[in-house]
């Protein structure tokens, strides 16, 4: 299969995807669900596609796809590392960092992949829902940003996560992968709550929207804030930062 024509393919697959997704979303608005369940079934039926997929593709070209991913991952990172000892770089930096690109590239991909599917199906919810105001669930007013949180049940599949990241090496490879995938997914989630939550007091304190962008962006430059906002996520879960009142529905 040439390059155009694979392309090709993953265009048309990508169509398909999106009608199928937009359709499902478009009857659960039509129903009058809440957002959280028109999400959830854009999600799960993005989840079933992509996992057929990859099913058929594995049928029908006989190849482990996870095998050729990690193969090609590896020799382009292989590459890479080549051309950076050449420029001198130390031996152990480029061990040190190839070990850490591997493990968030390689076996957090599955994580990402669901991130990915997450997104779609939020910006999908986000669209049908301008084209088809009329629709009921259209007409359920949106929690802002500002205000959201991760709801309060998810603490425990988050602390599963962190119990297999600590002890899954000892246990097995698969239950450390599997607590890596569940960590980027929920980790990312929690930064969002802690970001939100930052973005809830800018507005308190009246910061200008001009500046916002400015804030935001400086998490992107300093990773360690990354562990801040997704910590302060967390403790959400106990602790309310926002400290909004009963009857306060705004900033």
């Amino acid at each position: 299969m040439t390059y155009a024509l694979a392309a090709g393919f993953l265009v048309v697959v990508a169509v398909v995807f999106l009608v199928i997704t937009n359709a499902a979303i478009w009857l659960g608005l039509w129903r009058g669900w809440a957002p959280r369940y028109c999400i959830a079934a854009g999600i799960l039926v993005l989840l079933a596609l992509a996992a057929g997929l990859i099913a058929w593709v594995q049928l029908t070209s006989g190849h482990n796809l996870w095998l050729a991913w990690q193969h090609e991952f590896n020799k382009s990172l292989n590459t890479s590392l080549a051309l950076y000892r050449q420029l001198g770089v130390a031996d152990a930096d480029l061990q040190r960092s190839a070990h850490w690109i591997r493990l968030l590239f390689i076996d957090a991909v599955v994580g990402w992949l669901v991130l990915l599917i997450m997104a779609i199906a939020l910006v999908c919810y986000l669209i049908q829902r301008q084209l088809a105001p009329a629709l009921a669930g259209s007409k359920i007013i949106l929690k802002p940003l500002v205000l959201w949180s991760v709801p309060e049940y998810m603490i425990w599949p988050m602390l599963a996560a962190m119990i297999l990241l600590w002890w899954g090496r000892a246990w097995g490879p698969m239950y450390f992968q599997a607590g890596l995938n569940a960590a980027v997914v929920l980790g990312n989630l929690y930064f969002i709550g802690g970001l939100a939550i930052v973005l809830f007091h800018l507005e308190r304190w009246r910061v200008s929207k001009l500046v916002q962008p400015l804030v935001v962006a400086l998490v992107g430059l300093f990773p360690t804030l990354i562990v801040v906002l997704m910590s302060l996520g967390i403790i959400n879960t106990w602790w309310d930062w926002r400290m909004i009142k009963p009857n306060q529905s705004s900033v």
